[in-house]
């Protein structure tokens, strides 16, 4: 190949990215105008001007944020586990080796942390994304398996998967555009390449929405004047063939075909071999790739020991599609009608206090000074004689259907995301006996508890894989020393060397 073309799996992965990116965009919007009602940026610019055109206030009143926040608490009130058990009872001590070293892995990669934000991205834009990869510089170079968590706007998964964890998908991207120091410190063997390599614009996706001021500063306000590249981690599935066979000591093994081979020839041109080897066929077993490009240069593109994707996705409400839904989707409607509705309320009482008047023209000396005294409390104003005083033209009542409607809106809200005042601690409504408000918890918390069901399922995929990088990562002596909740440290020890002292 050469210096200037292209190499084949850069030209697939880019054409993959702009398949994707579609689909991709539309859930990324959907998905900034939940953040936007989430973090109280909930009028648009064009009716916020025209409120103002009408002297009324935008205001907000955020029933969406307590609901998520609420819904957060219940559901990462204990941090995640892993339990391995073994499938007879030999196994139990090999189980117990395997559990320790998953719990290792979690405490040095502060999965707690990162398993909660996956959890509140995946409530709030209906997709939150977690991995396991090998840290290969941790441990002096003898490498960690550790967990990682991803941003939801980073991830470009193919649209045509019908998995809820995404495992039929054809490929799966990660495409981060970060400064050419972030990528060095990220790469050190390829500074030459990322030297060389083109610079990039990021895509910007900032709502529509209004910021008043002490409002968050959303991603589009931030923009930092530096170079930036592209990188595209691209993971895809292989088939890779296995042949299963039977050794000259009598016992079946499965090895890749080229580790095969070797050994067949081996065997074949040893002169104390007593016979052939047995093949009892052939084994496709499906591997992952993954393939890092910054630009147009290829890094790399190796193959990990696993069967599934490293990358879990988190799907708060799934769709039959990879790109889920969060809570704010299905709040939006309620919340908007409580927004106006409090606005109506607030302007109304703003005229109640400050109502119109008719002046006969004449009347008043100085209509400035009579604005102005007019508005105090308890004032005296003097009119002259002969002429028609001041009056004043109350405002048409509201409605008490208004406020059925607030509080319906209320309602609707917390119906709609299964968090009601009682599971926030509210004592109203609330049955007078213990056991009776336990009951009414519990009931509440059959929802959320369904949610649960799906976040420990990708946490399983996602310790599935972690446990067969750790085989292929561990191969040396080690001590892993671990943390137990109490305070207390445990260690457990692999690979411990054996030694013939014969």
């Amino acid at each position: 190949m050469s210096e200037n073309e292209i190499h084949p799996l850069v030209l697939e992965a880019e054409e993959l990215y702009h398949d994707y990116e579609a689909y991709h965009d539309i859930w990324a919007e959907q998905a900034q105008m939940n953040r936007d009602y989430v973090y109280n940026k909930q009028w648009s610019e064009d009716e916020v001007e025209e409120l103002q055109k009408r002297n009324q206030a935008p205001l907000v009143v955020n029933r969406i944020f307590p609901a998520i926040d609420a819904k957060m608490a219940i559901m990462a009130a204990k941090n995640p586990g892993v339990r391995v058990t073994g499938r007879e009872d030999s196994d139990n001590k090999v189980a117990r080796i395997f559990e320790d070293i998953m719990q290792y892995c979690w405490q040095i990669s502060d999965g707690d942390s990162l398993s909660a934000q996956a959890l509140a991205d995946s409530l709030i834009t209906g997709l939150g994304y977690m991995y396991v990869y090998v840290d290969k510089y941790a441990d002096d170079g003898l490498g960690e398996v550790k967990f990682g968590y991803a941003d939801p706007d980073d991830i470009y998964i193919d649209p045509t998967s019908k998995d809820p964890l995404c495992r039929d998908a054809e490929s799966i991207l990660i495409v981060k555009h970060i400064t050419k120091r972030q990528a060095k410190l990220r790469y050190p063997q390829y500074q030459e390449i990322i030297d060389a390599a083109e610079t990039s614009i990021e895509k910007q996706r900032g709502g529509s929405m209004h910021a008043d001021e002490g409002q968050i500063v959303g991603r589009d306000m931030v923009d930092i004047k530096k170079e930036k590249v592209r990188i595209i981690e691209r993971y895809y599935k292989t088939i890779k063939n296995f042949v299963r066979f039977v050794d000259e000591s009598g016992e079946i093994q499965v090895l890749p075909e080229e580790e095969f081979n070797a050994i067949n020839e081996g065997v074949a041109e040893s002169p104390t071999s007593e016979g052939n080897i047995d093949i009892l066929g052939y084994v496709y077993v499906p591997r992952i790739r993954v393939s890092g490009i910054v630009g147009s240069d290829l890094l790399y593109d190796v193959e990990l020991p696993i069967e599934d994707y490293p990358i879990v996705p988190f799907c708060n409400v799934y769709t039959g599609t990879p790109y889920g839904m969060g809570e704010p989707a299905f709040l939006m409607g309620q919340q908007d009608m409580l927004n106006k509705l409090y606005s109506l309320m607030i302007a109304h009482t703003q005229t109640s206090t400050n109502p119109k008047v008719f002046v006969e023209k004449g009347s008043v000396e100085d209509i400035d000074q009579f604005r102005i005294e007019y508005s105090k409390p308890g004032a005296v104003m003097e009119y002259m004689p002969g002429v028609t005083p001041p009056k004043d033209i109350p405002p048409v009542p509201l409605s008490n259907a208004l406020f059925s409607l607030a509080a319906d809106m209320k309602y609707e809200t917390e119906y709609s995301s299964g968090v009601f005042p009682l599971m926030q601690g509210s004592s109203q409504g609330a049955p007078e006996t213990f056991r009776g408000t336990l009951a009414i918890e519990e009931f509440g918390n059959r929802r959320i508890m369904l949610k649960m069901k799906t976040v420990e399922r990708a946490l399983t995929q996602l310790f599935k894989q972690a446990v067969t990088l750790a085989q292929t990562v561990y191969t040396t002596h080690k001590i892993f020393r671990l943390i137990q909740p109490n305070g207390l440290e445990m260690s457990q020890e692999a690979n411990i060397p054996i030694y013939d002292d014969a």
